[in-house]
């Protein structure tokens, strides 16, 4: 397994740049991030397969730094290789297209994504079910975006209802197990679900968590905690303290759960792409 690895800025940055005076280090607190701090460096390091890695940035032709707060690797043009979206704060995402011989080129121009701006959270999954790759962009100071594939590598951005401003975080999980993926969203005022109905999506926060939707959180996360073939959610608030939601009607619905063992490549089959046919 190789690494791929970046951030938002680099460590030396702190808080913002230090300035000398009088012999004193002070604090520069009037810089704006992102774009008044230096952007952290982007590494692939492959593995050499005997306990040590060597660092190929350049030989892949990647972009040396961004102020990136998410990396999703998908294969989003479905050439069975791992494509690189990289999200940076204050800008578009970056779409890293595996060309298949060590290098990748950025796309976002391409296939449209370079319209989302002020990412705060990304989540990606086929939210269609046409075999392509979907993403749901959080934002900043607006409402959110669905960058939907037309299959064709291109996107097409459809605006998310309102009051999924301030997104700090994002899923897309199928919550009532009717095999389409809902997206799960921690916004400033806490959670939303917005339910996915084919061709368009609901806002049902009341009835899927009900008084749990003003926890407040800074992350989540989601797995079938109690093995009941539904998603539950871990929630971990500003303080550090963790609110467990249990899902207690999405088993309603059938499952399927995979165990997947890589014979040949990777042990856990990760990139593993998984059909299932139903009826």
């Amino acid at each position: 397994m190789d690494l791929f690895a970046t951030c938002s800025v680099p460590a030396s940055s702190g808080r913002g740049r230090r300035k000398a005076a009088r012999g004193v280090l002070e604090v520069d607190d009037d810089l704006a991030f992102p774009g008044e701090f230096t952007p952290a460096p982007i590494r692939l390091l492959r593995n050499n397969g005997n306990g040590t890695f060597t660092d190929t940035t350049a030989e892949a032709r990647l972009p040396i730094a961004a102020h990136a707060i998410a990396i999703v690797p998908t294969d989003f043009d479905n050439r069975r290789d791992i494509d690189l979206l990289v999200v940076n704060r204050g800008g578009p995402p970056m779409l890293l297209q595996n060309v298949r011989d060590g290098t990748f080129r950025d796309v976002a121009n391409e296939t449209g994504l370079n319209e989302v701006k002020g990412s705060s959270s990304v989540a990606a999954g086929d939210v269609n079910k046409d075999g392509y790759t979907d993403f749901f962009f959080g934002r900043v100071d607006a409402a959110g975006l669905f960058a939907i594939s037309d299959g064709k590598e291109k996107f097409k951005m459809v605006p998310a209802p309102s009051g999924t401003e301030f997104v700090g975080a994002s899923q897309f999980l199928d919550y009532d197990n009717d095999g389409l993926l809902d997206c799960v969203l921690l916004t400033a005022k806490g959670l939303r679900v917005l339910r996915n109905v084919s061709n368009n999506w609901i806002d049902v926060t009341e009835t899927a968590v009900g008084a749990s939707a003003s926890v407040p959180g800074i992350s989540f996360s989601a797995g079938d905690i109690d093995n009941d073939g539904d998603t539950d959610l871990v929630v971990l608030s500003p303080e550090g303290n963790v609110s467990v939601l249990r899902n207690d009607g999405g088993n309603k619905n059938n499952s399927l759960r995979i165990a997947l063992t890589g014979k040949v490549s990777n042990r856990n089959g990760i990139g593993t792409k998984v059909e299932t046919r139903a009826g």
